[in-house]
């Protein structure tokens, strides 16, 4: 099968991946009517999709890069899909969470291998070719969030996603492949490098201005404009991905990290200003494309070989923000309210960019 072929496996697989997160917004509130619940129980079930499938990441990416992406892609589309039907079947919230979580821990493993074939079978090219299989963890999601505003109850929205993902998911994964003789660090040589932990840091903390609006875009705004910044957000994220990976392999992944880290600090503060429209494009289009920018520059350090392994440990940096960004900022919240909450979204970026900046002087050559 030709290469191309594995990028519209993986660019179909993130379509799907999606709508665990960005959807959140829409589905978050129809949860909470459903159950009775608050921003901060809503939040909860944000976080532990965040927590369940970063953590999944490092062992079905060991799995893959040793057995191949096969059946492991197949298990995890069966969980990811069973994780939607579930929810939607489950008689009391905690049951209803647990199957959340089973799910998600399929869909981060699925994240994982979609975007490692464009990793593996790219490296030429591997800003360009990531972006455009991500561009699916934006499209997917914009696609659906205007059904699902339609919708009344969070049920019958998780029983629709989860029969289709039921469908295709597991058939894509079948053909899946990785291909032979690449070369590269284990995940316990890249653990011993101080590079892969200031990377790790700055993900974590950069990634807080997007995973706050994909949780908790509903407590700053409602009604029509929630259901339009819901939609237009995960657009904006998908969209900006290849050209801003395409950026990447020209002007060298750090800089274009640095763009992206400004670019959400900058749109934060729009939100303090009133301006959420321009803050969620904002954010949107250059947060929305750092984790590829930050997996990238972890496949270039330390190799192709165990990608899908170093860069799941990496993505785990996402719980972290994840926290920060749903718990956290919905805590600050509702303790000191907006302004309090935007300032703690703006500091934890800028906490990002120091941290990128200590990276670079601690490596010991240029990363393109």
């Amino acid at each position: 099968m030709r290469r191309a072929a594995y990028l519209l496996i993986g660019f179909v697989t993130m379509c799907f991946n999606s709508l665990y997160q960005y959807t959140w917004n829409l589905l978050g509130p129809l949860l909470g009517r459903e159950f009775g619940l608050g921003p901060v129980l809503v939040a909860s079930g944000f976080s532990i999709y965040v927590v369940a499938s970063t953590l999944a990441q490092p062992v079905g990416g060991g799995l893959a890069d040793v057995k191949g992406p096969r059946a492991v892609g197949v298990a995890s589309a069966l969980l990811s899909a069973l994780g939607f039907i579930g929810a939607a079947i489950a008689p009391n919230l905690a049951a209803l969470y647990a199957a959340w979580a089973l799910g998600s821990i399929g869909e981060g493993v699925l994240y994982g291998v979609a975007f490692n074939l464009a990793v593996k079978w790219y490296q030429e090219k591997m800003g360009l070719a990531t972006g455009l299989v991500s561009l699916g963890f934006g499209l997917g999601s914009a696609v659906a969030n205007p059904i699902i505003a339609l919708a009344g109850s969070f049920r019958e929205v998780a029983l629709a996603i989860g029969a289709v993902e039921l469908a295709v998911l597991p058939a894509l994964m079948a053909v899946a492949d990785y291909p032979r003789g690449l070369s590269g660090k284990t995940p316990i040589q890249a653990a011993r490098d101080a590079r892969f932990w200031l990377l790790y840091a700055s993900y974590a903390l950069g990634s807080v201005p997007l995973l706050t609006l994909a949780s908790s875009l509903h407590l700053v705004s409602s009604g029509a404009e929630l259901v339009l910044l819901a939609s237009i957000y995960p657009l904006a994220v998908g969209i900006a991905r290849p050209v801003l990976g395409k950026v990447a392999d020209v002007w060298g992944v750090l800089n274009t990290i640095y763009l992206g880290l400004g670019a959400s600090m900058l749109g934060v503060a729009l939100f303090a200003l009133g301006l959420d429209t321009a803050g969620t494009v904002l954010i949107g289009l250059f947060g929305g494309s750092l984790i590829v920018l930050y997996l990238n520059a972890s496949s270039k350090i330390f190799g192709a070989r165990f990608a899908t392994a170093n860069n799941g440990v990496l993505y785990t940096g996402k719980a972290v923000g994840g926290v920060l960004g749903s718990l956290a900022f919905s805590y600050i919240y509702t303790a000191v309210g907006e302004g309090g909450a935007i300032a703690f979204a703006f500091t934890a970026a800028a906490a990002a960019a120091l941290l990128l900046t200590a990276l670079r002087l601690h490596s010991r050559e240029e990363i393109r």
